[in-house]
């Protein structure tokens, strides 16, 4: 093992970089590869998880943001620290979720979010990191939720409306229908009468 002390990668700027491993001991790591990726956990090449801010400078300040560029962007650009796991994506879109920072939904053809997860309980399984699902912002994801409650009461407004029209205009066709009936009895009456004088 202390044969192996400089290690190379990519750098932020794409560039190779050299890493001093130190001065290496057969008991500072249990191999190798665990002496590696102590040394890129420590200087910040390497990470377990992902803060919320890596997410959205990800998404570049943008409302909505595919989930899979998330993964795209941390394994394919060297600016940001690769993950020892790629669930890490899925529990940070989880955590956000449920402290409600951010939603995980889906975008259907006429503009609209479904499905729409938001500021609720999520289980890591339930995340899918696709080109058909995106993570949303707070802001947007309550200005989704307050349109479609605004459109919702609009709806239910108007069906009132339209269900009193049809009501009223049903009433008025009887009133009219039972006052023709009343005159058409009183002529018949009338005429009743003459034929009997």
């Amino acid at each position: 093992m202390a044969n192996y002390k400089v290690i190379a990668l990519l750098d932020k700027t794409n560039a190779f970089k050299k890493v001093d491993l130190g001065l290496v001991y057969s008991s500072a790591a249990s191999g190798i590869v665990g002496l590696v990726m102590d040394c890129l956990r420590q200087d910040g090449h390497l990470e377990t998880g992902i803060s919320q801010i890596f997410l959205f400078v990800t998404g570049r300040q943008r409302s909505k943001w595919l989930t899979k560029s998330v993964g795209d962007a941390f394994y394919a650009a060297p600016q940001w620290p690769r993950l020892t796991s790629p669930d890490a994506i899925k529990d940070r879109i989880v955590r956000g979720v449920s402290n409600g920072l951010l939603a995980h939904v889906g975008k259907t053809d006429t503009g609209s979010y479904r499905p729409l997860t938001f500021n609720q309980a999520m289980m890591t399984a339930d995340v899918e990191i696709s080109d058909d699902m995106f993570s949303i912002t707070k802001k947007t994801a309550e200005a989704f939720l307050k349109t479609e409650a605004t459109r919702s009461e609009w709806r239910r407004t108007s069906s009132r409306e339209r269900r009193r029209t049809r009501e009223s205009t049903r009433s008025r066709t009887y009133s009219s229908q039972g006052r023709l009936r009343s005159r058409r009895g009183r002529g018949t009456h009338v005429f009743s009468h003459e034929m009997e004088r």
